[in-house]
């Protein structure tokens, strides 16, 4: 769809995890999606990676939907979440 943006992956390394490098890396999509008029962001992740989960809302993704046992875990099955980020123009 025109406007709207799929992140599919954003990964930082272990070793350098916690210090801020995702934040940067969604800061900066972010910053040029709206230099492009992207109207939406959308993501999805799982339902238990709760650092990822945390930093997309703090960032202003909103949980929209969930895909019900959409990956597989050793335990079984667990959710996505589907987040969304819309972006605000002044006209």
């Amino acid at each position: 769809m025109v406007g709207e943006v799929s992140l599919l992956n954003v990964a930082v390394s272990p070793a350098h995890q916690g210090q801020g490098y995702g934040r940067q890396l969604i800061q900066h999509l972010l910053a040029y999606c709206e230099s492009c008029q992207a109207d939406s962001a959308w993501l999805e992740v799982r339902e238990s990676n709760n650092a990822a989960v945390s930093l997309y809302l703090s960032e202003g993704f909103n949980e929209v939907d969930r895909r019900r046992d959409y990956y597989p875990t050793e335990q079984g099955r667990e959710d996505a979440v589907i987040m969304c980020y819309h972006f605000m123009f002044s006209v």
